[in-house]
């Protein structure tokens, strides 16, 4: 059995992502943030230790540095997810605003274990 053909034109509306209108100001102000440390190159979305501060991460035992390595490179894969979304149309949308919590609430729960170790 094949599979229905689609139009072109539906098939462009319904793989458009669901938009918000605008992310709430600290969300924006963090995508602000991490996009310019990308364009800038202080980041560096396929080189994991770029988003790490060095001098805290390697004060870590080699138990807690394993753990902040796994939090790091879920980070950049969701920042990488961010980026793909951003450069495609530059529109704040519903999936960006959840990919956004994500990182933060990651972030977040990881510094409060084990330091600033995050350079967003």
């Amino acid at each position: 059995m094949s599979n229905p053909i689609i139009d072109e034109n539906l098939q462009k509306k319904i793989n458009q992502p669901l938009t918000t209108g605008a992310l709430k100001k600290e969300e924006s102000e963090f995508l602000n943030i991490v996009m310019k440390k990308i364009d800038d190159k202080e980041i560096r979305l396929l080189e994991p230790n770029s988003i790490l501060n060095l001098n805290i991460y390697e004060k870590l035992n080699s138990e807690n540095e394993g753990k902040v390595d796994l939090i790091k490179n879920h980070i950049l894969l969701i920042l990488r997810q961010i980026r793909s979304m951003w450069n495609l149309n530059h529109q704040e949308t519903l999936q960006m605003q959840n990919l956004i919590a994500e990182v933060k609430y990651k972030k977040e729960e990881c510094e409060k274990k084990y330091g600033d170790v995050f350079k967003i």
